[in-house]
């Protein structure tokens, strides 16, 4: 049987469409990993402890975004700071870069990372540094040391 004009016509342009589609880049939404929802803990007599806190100035994304950071040296990790994160972490010296990624499907897919700042910092054995992050929509974080 021959599809009638109006059937075989929708198959021609959904074929159309699916050839289209294959050359477009969504890079946008690229599935990025989702960051750990919780920071690493360490033990060690010689911990500090690092507290941030988040400013979200940039209101509201329909699927709203989520905020984490990345530690670095001398090991590295990455994990959510929506919500106030507190870590310890060995005493030394790191490297922080706090960025946010836009949800799409309900943060069941992240955009590349964006809006990112760095900054690096010290942390002592057995004090507590206190970071307040400001993401302020299509710019740049901050950071600041309240």
């Amino acid at each position: 049987m021959i599809p009638g004009r109006g059937v075989r016509r929708a198959l021609e342009v959904c074929a159309g469409l699916l050839v289209a589609l294959a050359g477009c880049s969504f890079s946008a939404f690229d599935p990025s990993p989702v960051p750990a929802r919780l920071p690493p803990q360490y033990e060690g007599n010689d911990a500090g402890t690092l507290a941030i806190r988040t400013t979200w100035e940039d209101c509201c994304l329909l699927e709203g975004a989520i905020h984490a950071v990345t530690v670095s040296a001398p090991w590295t990790a990455t994990w959510q700071v929506d919500d106030g994160s507190i870590s310890t972490m060995p005493a030394g010296d790191y490297e922080l870069t706090f960025f946010e990624q836009v949800c799409g499907g309900n943060c069941q897919v992240l955009a590349t990372p964006a809006n990112a700042c760095t900054t690096r910092i010290t942390v002592l054995a057995g004090e507590r540094l206190d970071l307040e992050v400001v993401f302020p929509g299509s710019e740049p974080c901050q950071v600041l040391m309240p």
